[in-house]
């Protein structure tokens, strides 16, 4: 709650940091608050089209949810988006349900 409180704060300093809202994200899923983990990384993604971490971190909170749809969706955007190695690879590792 604390580290969710500390980003909140540097988003009021800075509120288009994409680093910021993807640490507010994790900081919200440390604390078990998914959705607005996912709101975060979304906003995240959304400053920062090429942020591959926050593609990931949104898959991972998906597929913990057992939503492999979204999580293949938003890995897919995010491969376009970046031509993340990681992202292919997680994308590879679902299709083939290595997962």
């Amino acid at each position: 709650a604390d580290s969710v409180e500390f980003y909140k704060k540097s988003l009021y300093l800075s509120p288009y940091s994409a680093e910021n809202h993807f640490k507010l994200g994790k900081a919200y899923e440390y604390s078990g608050a998914s959705n607005s983990a996912k709101e975060a990384l979304i906003t995240s993604i959304d400053l920062r089209p090429n942020f591959a971490d926050a593609y990931l971190d949104l898959a991972k909170l998906y597929l913990l949810e057992d939503n492999k749809s979204d999580a293949i969706e938003i890995l897919r955007i995010g491969a376009e988006k970046t031509r993340s190695k990681a992202i292919l690879e997680e994308l590879d590792a679902i299709n083939t349900d290595n997962y």
